[in-house]
């Protein structure tokens, strides 16, 4: 299994040797390739970028912000390249940590 730092430097190369065409502007690039470093490390509320006293609120708000720019589907039609995989890591991530801080069970 690859770990994330792997995968961010496979699309960078990826992209790179084969001049793939991807719809993304370069500064969102580095953003994908740095959070999906990142993510291994990262516990749920480092995710979704709230503090461990956020209230539910916030947590929902941020889950959809955070969704709104890592959504696979936002960027359908686009080309992606590598990108793609690695914003589906993203967003799964990002959706497993609003199930999990969402409730109020826990």
């Amino acid at each position: 299994m690859s770990s994330g730092s792997d995968r961010d430097e496979a699309a960078s190369v990826d992209a790179a040797r084969t001049g793939a065409r991807v719809d993304l502007p370069e500064a969102f690039q580095r953003e994908i390739r740095e959070l999906a470093r990142a993510l291994p490390g990262m516990n749920y509320y480092e995710v979704l970028g709230v503090s461990r006293e956020a209230e539910h609120s916030q947590i929902r708000d941020a889950f959809f912000e955070r969704s709104k720019t890592f959504h696979p589907d936002r960027y359908f039609k686009k080309e992606l390249g590598p990108y793609a995989e690695l914003l589906n890591e993203i967003y799964k991530r990002i959706v497993a940590a609003h199930d999990v801080l969402r409730d109020t069970k826990l």
